[in-house]
């Protein structure tokens, strides 16, 4: 850890993340990075701050989207749902596949 601190300290002129929080940061220990940590962190490793931040949690959907929902889908025909089946399904794969 020691030596990626200083490593990130030279790409970041002379500021750097402790080798203590690097390891919280790996270990899990730290759920929240401060903006400057992300900041040195974005500059070491080529990566947009955002890179560093967890997907917001998703909310669960409401009972009148579920109801408008169901609504489009029960005047669908079986060609339709078919397609969107399809959609569907190239959507998850390509979401499962490593990117280059």
């Amino acid at each position: 850890m020691l030596r990626i601190s200083k490593d990130i300290s030279a790409v970041n002129d002379g500021e750097t993340v402790s080798h203590a929080q690097l390891h919280n940061i790996l270990t899990g220990k730290t759920e929240n990075i401060s903006e400057k940590t992300k900041r040195l962190l974005s500059r070491f490793f080529e990566k947009r701050p955002s890179h560093f931040c967890p997907p917001p949690a998703p909310s669960p959907p409401d009972a009148d989207f579920i109801n408008a929902l169901a609504t489009r889908i029960a005047g669908l025909d079986a060609g339709q749902i078919a397609a969107i089946k399809q959609i569907i399904d190239l959507v998850s794969t390509h979401e499962r596949e490593e990117p280059p």
